[in-house]
């Protein structure tokens, strides 16, 4: 049986107590609502001494804590979620005290939060998430595995840290250059070892949250050119070999799940004996069939009819398939040394060429723009 995690729920709404209940009914993970305290020093002490004390695991915080005074004894708080964790965090690693850094969720109704961070988004690397009440409401299990998940990623980061493992230790992967590179620069620019929480939202903002080297299972499901959901991860088993693992099994892991890239496409070039992207998506469906004795597999459907389908990646709006070849310019939505550009689209669309310019030029009818969060389409 899976030892449940405790988390501290500061929130001044006292509806909240459904959702935190509803959690904790389906995942290992016990939600304790409580309203924040009305005093600055009183905010930092209590919430300092029952985290580093291990009372909880970790700690969810709303975006706004003044919308309901009445549950702060008829007092409206004076301060904000971005100040009391840049204060948390420092507490929490204290010299003397060692580290005692422990995971910190944001969440908030998703116009608090996408009007604010839009135009801050340096503060996103405060938190391990960022959610909305709604989504977490609705997706009562998915959520509470990603808390459950936290809390056990921070125990072996505190663990690896002890022992002075190694970024790729920790990620349980090869020691590649691009990672070995990242952690001279990133243990560079702290001037000491990395506390749990500088690599734990390294981790999770830099190297989960986008497809790159790892890729969720819509790029996967584009890659290998299939419809069916249900039988992805029963080939990513039979395509696995040992040493050549392409399920994620590091840190955050069982909250997350996440796919070597590189690992799967060698294992589809060696079962095709050819360049697996080249291949149409209706002949990698017929491969895969053949290979697994699989039926009903269909071959996954693009964006538009006109698009090609020997892609290998996802339109980040709609998460269907696209190619990035034939006549495709894919833009990143972010650059990053983990995130190859080719990987991500933030900005679609077909370039075509004309006869009096000697360059392409907008091809207006296969447009497919996006807003920076893909929240919604202009």
């Amino acid at each position: 049986m899976k030892k449940i995690k405790s988390f501290l729920c500061i929130d001044d709404d006292p509806q909240l107590s459904s959702v935190c209940a509803s959690i904790g009914l389906r995942a290992p993970v016990k939600l304790t609502l409580q309203a924040p305290p009305n005093a600055w020093e009183k905010a930092i002490d209590e919430i300092t001494a029952k985290l580093t004390s291990r009372k909880f695991d970790g700690l969810l915080l709303d975006f706004r804590l003044d919308e309901y005074p009445e549950t702060v004894n008829g007092v409206k708080v004076r301060y904000t979620a971005e100040s009391l964790v840049n204060e948390l965090r420092r507490r929490s690693v204290e010299d003397g005290n060692g580290d005692n850094s422990y995971p910190i969720i944001l969440w908030s109704t998703a116009n608090n939060l996408s009007g604010y961070f839009s135009i801050n988004p340096s503060y996103t690397a405060l938190y391990d998430g960022i959610w909305d009440k709604e989504v977490v409401r609705n997706n009562a299990l998915e959520y509470g595995l990603k808390l459950a998940s936290l809390a056990s990623g921070y125990q072996s980061l505190h663990l690896a840290a002890k022992k002075n493992l190694p970024l790729h230790s920790v990620l349980n992967c090869a020691a590649t250059s691009v990672l070995i590179e990242m952690e001279q620069a990133f243990v560079s620019k702290i001037k000491k070892a990395p506390y749990a929480f500088n690599y734990a939202t390294f981790v999770i903002n830099r190297i989960l949250r986008f497809n790159g080297v790892l890729i969720d299972l819509e790029t996967i499901a584009a890659i290998l050119g299939i419809n069916a959901p249900g039988k992805i991860e029963l080939i990513i088993n039979k395509l696995s070999t040992p040493g050549k693992e392409i399920i994620y099994t590091g840190v955050f892991s069982s909250g997350n799940k996440r796919f070597w890239r590189e690992p799967l496409l060698a294992a589809l070039n060696q079962l095709s004996g050819e360049h697996w992207v080249h291949l149409k998506a209706d002949l990698r469906a017929e491969i895969l069939s053949k290979k697994f004795r699989l039926k009903n597999l269909t071959a996954a459907q693009s964006i538009h009819a006109s698009y090609q389908t020997d892609f290998d990646c996802v339109c980040a709006y709609s998460r269907k398939p696209l190619a990035r070849r034939n006549g495709y310019r894919i833009h990143p939505s972010t650059q990053d040394p983990w995130i190859q550009p080719s990987y991500v689209a933030g900005t679609v669309y077909r370039m075509i060429p004309t006869s009096d310019v000697r360059r392409p030029q907008l091809d207006v009818g296969e447009q497919e723009r996006f807003k920076s969060d893909f929240s919604s389409k202009p």
